[in-house]
Protein backbone atom coordinates (compact mmCIF):
# COMPACT_ATOMS: atom_id res chain seq x y z
CA UNK A 1 0.00 0.00 0.00
CA UNK A 2 1.55 3.60 -0.70
CA UNK A 3 2.03 6.02 1.90
CA UNK A 4 -0.17 9.00 1.87
CA UNK A 5 1.67 12.39 2.51
CA UNK A 6 0.20 15.10 3.85
CA UNK A 7 0.78 18.87 2.47
CA UNK A 8 3.00 20.78 4.04
CA UNK A 9 0.31 24.12 5.18
CA UNK A 10 0.78 27.06 3.67
CA UNK A 11 3.85 29.43 4.67
CA UNK A 12 2.42 32.57 6.38
CA UNK A 13 3.91 36.26 6.37
CA UNK A 14 5.10 37.68 9.41
CA UNK A 15 4.09 41.31 10.29
CA UNK A 16 8.00 41.51 12.06
CA UNK A 17 10.94 39.49 12.83
CA UNK A 18 13.80 40.58 14.81
CA UNK A 19 17.08 38.99 14.54
CA UNK A 20 19.13 39.23 17.65
CA UNK A 21 23.06 38.15 17.10
CA UNK A 22 24.36 36.29 20.62
CA UNK A 23 27.16 34.87 19.54
CA UNK A 24 29.52 35.85 16.42
CA UNK A 25 33.10 35.25 14.25
CA UNK A 26 32.97 38.67 13.83
CA UNK A 27 33.00 39.68 17.28
CA UNK A 28 36.02 37.28 18.45
CA UNK A 29 39.37 39.39 17.51
CA UNK A 30 41.46 35.83 18.02
CA UNK A 31 39.43 34.39 14.55
CA UNK A 32 40.29 34.60 11.06
CA UNK A 33 38.15 36.22 8.80
CA UNK A 34 37.04 36.95 5.49
CA UNK A 35 38.74 40.53 3.95
CA UNK A 36 35.08 41.89 3.78
CA UNK A 37 34.53 41.09 7.76
CA UNK A 38 35.54 43.88 10.34
CA UNK A 39 35.84 43.14 13.72
CA UNK A 40 33.34 45.30 15.89
CA UNK A 41 36.39 46.35 18.34
CA UNK A 42 38.26 47.21 15.05
CA UNK A 43 35.20 49.62 13.92
CA UNK A 44 35.43 51.02 17.77
CA UNK A 45 39.02 51.85 17.00
CA UNK A 46 38.37 53.40 13.50
CA UNK A 47 35.68 55.37 14.93
CA UNK A 48 38.89 57.19 16.98
CA UNK A 49 38.22 55.71 20.39
CA UNK A 50 41.43 56.15 22.53
CA UNK A 51 39.94 54.68 25.91
CA UNK A 52 37.78 51.67 25.91
CA UNK A 53 36.12 50.75 29.45
CA UNK A 54 33.24 49.45 31.45
CA UNK A 55 31.30 46.40 31.49
CA UNK A 56 31.66 43.55 28.81
CA UNK A 57 27.83 42.35 27.90
CA UNK A 58 28.49 39.66 25.70
CA UNK A 59 31.45 37.43 25.45
CA UNK A 60 32.63 36.49 22.14
CA UNK A 61 33.30 33.23 20.48
CA UNK A 62 33.66 31.33 17.53
CA UNK A 63 30.37 30.26 15.51
CA UNK A 64 27.26 31.76 15.22
CA UNK A 65 24.10 32.35 17.65
CA UNK A 66 20.79 34.05 16.52
CA UNK A 67 17.71 34.54 18.18
CA UNK A 68 14.89 35.39 16.01
CA UNK A 69 11.16 36.23 17.40
CA UNK A 70 8.64 36.87 14.79
CA UNK A 71 5.19 38.40 14.81
CA UNK A 72 2.08 37.46 12.66
CA UNK A 73 -1.60 38.30 13.97
CA UNK A 74 -0.80 39.43 16.90
CA UNK A 75 1.04 35.72 18.01
CA UNK A 76 4.84 35.55 18.34
CA UNK A 77 7.01 32.88 17.68
CA UNK A 78 10.86 32.34 19.07
CA UNK A 79 13.16 30.49 17.64
CA UNK A 80 17.02 30.24 18.17
CA UNK A 81 18.98 29.34 15.46
CA UNK A 82 22.70 28.02 16.57
CA UNK A 83 24.45 28.53 19.35
CA UNK A 84 28.29 28.69 18.67
CA UNK A 85 30.34 25.72 19.73
CA UNK A 86 30.73 26.94 23.81
CA UNK A 87 27.07 26.17 25.71
CA UNK A 88 28.78 28.25 28.77
CA UNK A 89 29.84 31.41 26.63
CA UNK A 90 26.16 31.13 24.70
CA UNK A 91 24.38 30.69 28.05
CA UNK A 92 26.23 34.17 30.45
CA UNK A 93 25.11 36.18 26.64
CA UNK A 94 21.66 34.70 26.74
CA UNK A 95 21.32 36.09 30.36
CA UNK A 96 23.23 39.13 29.82
CA UNK A 97 20.57 40.16 27.00
CA UNK A 98 17.56 39.23 29.34
CA UNK A 99 16.73 36.39 26.82
CA UNK A 100 14.87 33.82 29.15
CA UNK A 101 14.91 30.06 27.90
CA UNK A 102 11.61 29.66 28.78
CA UNK A 103 10.17 31.34 26.12
CA UNK A 104 11.86 29.59 23.46
CA UNK A 105 9.88 27.10 21.42
CA UNK A 106 12.35 25.92 18.94
CA UNK A 107 16.22 25.78 18.09
CA UNK A 108 17.37 25.09 14.91
CA UNK A 109 20.80 23.55 14.76
CA UNK A 110 22.77 23.68 11.55
CA UNK A 111 25.46 21.11 12.18
CA UNK A 112 26.77 19.21 15.23
CA UNK A 113 26.87 21.17 18.60
CA UNK A 114 26.99 18.20 20.74
CA UNK A 115 28.98 20.02 23.56
CA UNK A 116 27.45 22.61 23.38
CA UNK A 117 24.09 21.43 24.01
CA UNK A 118 25.36 19.08 26.77
CA UNK A 119 26.19 22.31 28.46
CA UNK A 120 23.08 24.39 27.43
CA UNK A 121 20.34 21.22 28.78
CA UNK A 122 21.81 21.48 32.17
CA UNK A 123 22.52 25.26 32.94
CA UNK A 124 19.55 26.19 30.96
CA UNK A 125 17.39 24.92 34.20
CA UNK A 126 18.55 27.19 35.94
CA UNK A 127 17.96 30.60 34.13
Amino acid sequence: MPEVSTPAPPLKAVDSLVVEVITDDVSDAYVSKTLFAVSEFSNVILAGAKVISGETLLCANLGLGLRLVSEADGVRHTLMFDTGPEGTIFIRNCANLGIRMGEVECIAVSHGHWITWRRCRTRSMRL
